[in-house]
């Protein structure tokens, strides 16, 4: 079983019981969308945490909220969507992404041009 089925199947055991378009729902949909693009090292610290209950649909629902309730508009917490990937790594502990730098074009070396 791959860490994305892991994945899969830790967010499916947490949410049987709940109803379709239920906040929680939504969370669990939020993080099957978030380990698509995980490497699989990632995903395989995110598929321990959700099989040891250490992080859950709740626990990623905290955090959501509570960066809606720091970015307050009004009576009304605001989340974007493009935001929940960055409170997800960092929730499970995945650290930043990394940009790496494109590579450098190889190209030959003239031993003259040195001299």
């Amino acid at each position: 079983m791959t860490n994305q089925e892991r994945i899969a199947a830790a967010v499916a055991a947490q949410t049987q019981k709940l109803k379709p378009g239920s906040r929680l729902h939504y969370i669990a949909e939020d993080i099957l969308l978030f380990a698509e693009g995980l490497p699989d090292a990632a995903a395989g610290i995110v598929a321990d945490d959700l099989e040891a209950g250490t992080h859950t649909l709740k626990t990623c629902e905290r955090c959501i909220a509570d960066y809606a309730g720091k970015h307050r508009d009004g009576n009304v917490g605001v989340c974007p969507p493009k935001v929940v990937p960055e409170l997800f790594r960092e929730h499970f502990g995945l650290g930043e992404v990394a940009d790496t730098p494109a590579p450098m074009p190889k190209k030959k070396i003239n031993i003259l041009d040195m001299l």
